[in-house]
């Protein structure tokens, strides 16, 4: 691309691409630190098969019970039946995601509370996560901070060509910027007459 013809958005538009997907890419590799870490002390601890069975057994029972006898079960009966399908069914699952939710936390922000699980190897786990994730947490702020500073160059010159040759003084790689969307050519055809302005 010709850097004469770049514009300031497209200049905004490229920083704030690149910076989002190495965002993307830091937080990809601490979920994958978190699952790897995480996910085989869930399987031991999460055992809720046995009531998920139970459950999905008496929901099954007191739905034959209303079918047998419609008019002499009562609609609690009917709703106990309905939420048992509904939330004992994903337990284990809500379950999971509740206690990933609350790493997660623990893991993007440490400095918000002591680590606290019912579980001494999950507590474990965490602690270790924590530092792990310490230099990828850095990078993220990093990212977010240089496109800050990178928007004021961008903002404080005068227009697009001298952000772009500000930007590459500052050792910015825009070899990926891609150009930019032609404006209007400047002689349009109308498909109305003009004249119904008049």
């Amino acid at each position: 691309m010709d850097h004469k013809k770049v514009i300031k958005q497209t200049l905004y538009d490229f920083v704030e691409k690149k910076v989002k997907e190495q965002k993307a890419e830091v937080r990809k590799e601490i979920e994958s630190k978190i699952t790897a870490a995480i996910d085989p002390i869930l399987k031991d601890w999460i055992q809720v098969k046995q009531i998920e069975k139970d459950a999905s057994l008496l929901a099954d029972r007191l739905t034959e019970l209303a079918e047998l006898h419609p008019y002499a079960v009562s609609w609690d009966v009917k709703n106990v039946a309905r939420s048992l399908n509904r939330t004992i069914f994903t337990l284990s699952t809500d379950m999971r995601k509740l206690i990933l939710d609350d790493v997660r936390e623990y893991v993007y922000h440490p400095s918000r509370g002591k680590v606290e699980m019912t579980s001494q190897s999950l507590e474990v786990a965490i602690l270790r996560l924590q530092k792990e994730a310490v230099p990828l947490i850095k990078k993220i702020n990093d990212l977010a901070t240089l496109q800050g500073e990178l928007r004021l160059v961008i903002a404080n010159e005068a227009n697009g060509p001298r952000a772009y040759r500000a930007l590459v003084a500052l050792g910015v790689d825009l070899s990926e910027i891609t150009e930019a969307s032609p404006n209007l050519p400047a002689i349009v055809k109308l498909s109305v007459d003009p004249g119904l302005l008049s």
